[in-house]
């Protein structure tokens, strides 16, 4: 993008550009998705410098905060960037003096904090509108600069975070789960926060138009952080397990991770937007109706022109990385995590063991691809391959040792399942969601029920118990949100989940990291995941309507506090956490428009 881009239509004279120019000074629009990437890099930073670093940051922030509020704009700002100048001789000195690293591993570190520092600048530049008046090229360059290099910049750090508070064989797993939701905030395309979309010609639609130039990042930018997202995780892996690589639960690692990332990628909305081909003219700016450009795939956000590719060279090649990478995650799946971590549940003997359960996963697998890639119901017919998904259900459930009483259960949940894809009738996924729970319920009645054992003060017996009551909601509400249920509804079970995975994970988690414990019992990297995919699914049905203010408040206050037990497991922090956080946030979604209630 670039800044002469902003100034001017193209052809249009010198005279005739002033009035219609593409740069106005405005709020930057992304402070808080930059603030997920560099704060706490800025945390990190500031725990390997010591004190001297947290000292610098913190008196350096408060009187650039009192030098704004009393109005000295341009000494706010002048201030901002010694501080960062301060923080950078404070963190050299620190490492060169106190740290015993290996001298590359220094000077890597060295200069990963100076381009922090810069971009952190950058970033506080952007919230003086003086600057963006004076300097327009600047501001343009400065949120560029921002928005393409905090996910690169994030990821390096992050890696060095993690490995000083988790093992280090845990690092990828964290990683890769919040690689992938900066890319969700990132990596996706953004239109400039300084974008006038009034000037300049009207779209087709009547509208006001945008035009390419609006988004910030380029298709090749969206192309590397996507690559990063992919590769780093893997070898970081490989790094951490050099040695002892070549041992089969490894490699299935290696493949879980490096098929699970460009996954996630190609089922994100918008996630391979750099595949499809720019639109060569400005369209109408109304979110994807009738004045878009585009039939490619459903629209993004505020620049309808970009779409998930669905079409053409674009939409084949998103097809074909979405079956391999389908096909690597599954192989991964299946002997890192079917058969390592829950072999002791499969009752079948080899080789039928690994023949049913490889038939179950991959056939799955196979209808699965089909709804994604839109074969299913056009030039597949759904009784067939609701046919075939009984078959699959059938293998699995006789590796898993169903016995012959309890085996219409899951075959009641396939039948529902293929017959609500057909009508989309809520009652025939009412069949779908009693033969699922009826399934769960026999799995932890047949394996867990009977134990008398505590697990950090509570019986597993009432763990157990809040876990089949946490299935009601994770089974019923995606039925109720396709068939449009009451929004009250949907929202009174999604806060009941999120209560009883908070219980059930602060207790889990607490136990496998207990003094004497020998293994977690709960991963990090699991509550980690299950805190930003809740977070991910509040905003995702809040920015459609289905979700009043007051659940999605509540919704984000409890996954939100779900995190701090990461920080202290012994402590039971949650409902205090979640008291203080939705005291913090509760303005956002009571008072006036917010970004939350945005389609993301």
């Amino acid at each position: 993008m670039s800044a002469a881009s902003y100034y001017s239509v193209p052809g249009a004279s010198a005279a005739a550009a002033a009035p219609s120019t593409r740069f106005t000074p405005a709020d930057f629009r992304y402070n808080g998705r930059v603030a997920l990437a560099l704060l706490p890099c800025l945390l990190t930073v500031a725990i390997i410098g010591g004190a001297s670093v947290l000292s610098c940051l913190t008196v350096g922030a408060m009187v650039v905060y009192l030098m704004d509020a009393l109005q000295y704009r341009e000494g706010a700002f002048t201030c901002a960037w010694l501080t960062l100048a301060c923080t950078d001789v404070a963190f050299i000195v620190s490492l060169l003096t106190s740290s015993d690293a290996p001298v590359m591993l220094q000077i890597c570190m060295i200069f990963a904090m100076i381009f922090l520092s810069v971009l952190t600048g950058m970033w506080a530049s952007l919230q003086f509108k003086w600057l963006q008046m004076q300097y327009p090229a600047a501001a343009i360059y400065f949120e560029r600069c921002v928005l393409t290099a905090s996910l690169p910049l994030a990821a390096v750090i992050h890696c060095l975070g993690f490995a000083t508070f988790v093992p280090y064989s845990e690092v990828p797993y964290y990683l890769a789960i919040v690689l992938l939701a900066l890319y969700y905030l990132l990596g996706r395309p953004l239109m400039s926060s300084f974008y006038n979309m009034k000037a300049g010609p009207a779209a087709l639609g009547g509208g006001p138009a945008v035009g390419s130039e609006a988004v910030v990042q380029t298709r090749a930018d969206g192309a590397l952080m996507a690559g990063l997202v992919v590769c780093l995780p893997v070898a970081t892996y490989a790094a951490v397990h050099w040695i002892v690589l070549t041992f089969p639960l490894h490699l299935y690692s290696v493949l879980l991770l490096a098929g699970s990332m460009p996954l996630c990628l190609a089922l994100l909305p918008g996630g391979m937007w750099w595949l499809a081909p720019a639109m060569p003219a400005p369209v109408n700016a109304g979110g994807g109706g009738s004045g878009s450009a585009t039939g490619d795939g459903p629209s993004y956000g505020s620049t309808p022109y970009i779409a998930t590719p669905s079409r053409g060279l674009a939409g084949f090649l998103r097809k074909t990385i979405l079956a391999g990478a389908l096909l690597v995650a599954l192989v991964g799946f299946e002997g890192r995590v079917v058969f390592h971590g829950f072999g002791q549940y499969i009752q079948l003997p080899p080789p039928w063991n690994w023949l049913a359960v490889t038939f179950a996963l991959f056939g799955c697998a196979v209808v699965l691809l089909l709804h994604l890639t839109g074969a299913l119901g056009a030039t597949v017919d759904v009784t067939v391959a609701g046919s075939f998904l009984l078959l699959c259900t059938t293998a699995g459930s006789l590796a898993a040792g169903v016995p012959f009483a309890w085996l219409p259960a899951p075959l009641l949940a396939a039948c529902g399942l293929s017959l609500f894809y057909e009508s989309r009738s809520l009652r025939e996924y009412m069949v779908f969601v009693v033969g699922a729970f009826l399934t769960c319920v026999w799995f932890m009645r047949h394996h867990y029920w009977f134990l008398d054992i505590m697990v950090s003060g509570m019986r597993l017996h009432t763990i157990c118990k809040l876990a089949v009551a946490a299935l009601v909601p994770a089974l019923t509400v995606p039925g109720l949100v396709i068939a449009r249920v009451n929004a009250h509804i949907v929202g009174g079970l999604l806060v009941m989940q999120a209560v009883l995975l908070c219980i059930m994970e602060e207790r889990l988690y607490a136990a496998g990291n207990a003094d004497g414990a020998p293994e977690p019992m709960y991963p990090g990297y699991l509550v980690l995941a299950t805190s930003l995919g809740g977070l991910a699914a509040a905003r995702l049905l809040t920015g459609r309507g289905r979700l009043s203010p007051l659940v999605s408040w509540l919704l984000h206050s409890l996954y939100g506090a779900k995190a701090a037990i990461l920080i202290i497991p012994e402590g039971n922090l949650i409902t205090a956490a979640a008291l203080l956080l939705g005291a913090t946030i509760a303005p956002y979604f009571f008072y006036g428009p917010s970004w939350l209630h945005n389609t993301p």
